[in-house]
């Protein structure tokens, strides 16, 4: 599925959420640093013997051996496992003893032959997020995120959510067996089978890793309920305030999924803020401030209504 250019802001974000910073980064050149300590250690074994001491036989550390490395590239989801991403193409940034550049096959892998790690590549795919990622161990497995949809942008800069948040992005495919959404810290995971339901999935999910970043700030380690925060506790209420003055949205307010607080107001948060379920109809975002209380929160908490609905 084709999706469309970033704004510079979504860019913006992606980029930041997702380029990984390691001290490998700053390793300009492997070759040269393995030359450094072996003569450094030279140099003492020299010092030890200039100043007096008995001869010292010198021990250097053997030059390492260029191996073949593997990496297979795939999406987040299913966990552990991915689904591999088929003709990304891999630049060797650094590690390799010349510029190399591999695409990769129908499983997700390339192989560079005879580098020294650590690794540094670039990876590239139309959908996907461009990154630069270092290694220190062969066959290993790269994660890679899709590129956010534009429209997500109003979310992205509305909602804290954790910086590593990645998206697995696609089409449900005919006679395929599956979920619509799925938020698995740091994943949101959208498939459906219409553009307009996949970005109402993807509200509703992206509000869920606002809960995450409630519940656990910038990691995936949870130290308290969103439901325990001042913020879950104010959706509560006005949810029940709603329910005590009859002023429930259908059917979304009938369904059980949504009978918990969580659910509820993920799915809430979804109508008021994208442009809902593509089901002929039966749904209309703009009857959704029938339900005053949490309509007030939304607004309260994440500013005035987008998309124009009152």
């Amino acid at each position: 599925m084709d999706l469309p250019t970033k704004t510079s802001a979504t860019r913006k974000r992606a980029a930041s959420s997702w380029r990984t910073t390691t001290v490998l980064n700053q390793m300009v050149n492997q070759k040269e640093v393995r030359v450094a300590v072996r003569k450094f250690i030279l140099l003492l074994a020299l010092a030890s013997v200039g100043c007096g001491d008995s001869p010292t036989k010198v021990i250097l550390p053997p030059e390492p051996e260029p191996e073949d490395v593997t990496l297979t590239f795939t999406t987040p989801w299913p966990r552990n496992v991915g689904i591999p991403v088929e003709d990304a193409v891999i630049t060797c940034l650094e590690g390799c003893p010349k510029s190399q550049i591999l695409t990769t096959d129908s499983l997700g892998t390339v192989t560079f032959p005879e580098v020294f790690p650590p690794l540094k590549v670039e990876v590239r795919k139309p959908g996907y997020i461009t990154q630069d990622v270092a290694f220190l161990i062969n066959k290993s497995r790269v994660v890679i995120s899709h590129v956010w949809p534009d429209e997500a942008e109003g979310t992205l800069d509305r909602l804290p959510i954790p910086k590593i948040t990645i998206l697995q992005w696609g089409m449900i495919e005919i006679g395929e067996d599956g979920f619509t959404g799925r938020y698995s810290c740091p994943t949101v995971v959208v498939k459906e089978n219409s553009r307009k339901n996949m970005l109402h999935v993807m509200e509703h999910e992206l509000f869920h890793a606002h809960q995450s970043y409630v519940m656990s700030g910038e990691t995936c380690l949870i130290t308290k309920k969103w439901i325990d925060d001042d913020e879950g506790k104010a959706y509560i209420e006005a949810w029940e305030e709603d329910k005590k003055e009859d002023r429930l949205f259908f059917p979304m307010d009938s369904i059980p999924h949504y009978q918990t607080p969580g659910e509820n107001s993920a799915e809430f948060y979804a109508w008021w803020a994208g442009e809902g379920w593509d089901l002929n109809g039966e749904f209309d975002p703009e009857d959704l401030c029938i339900a005053t209380a949490r309509c007030q929160f939304m607004e309260d908490y994440f500013g005035p209504r987008p998309n124009g609905y009152p």
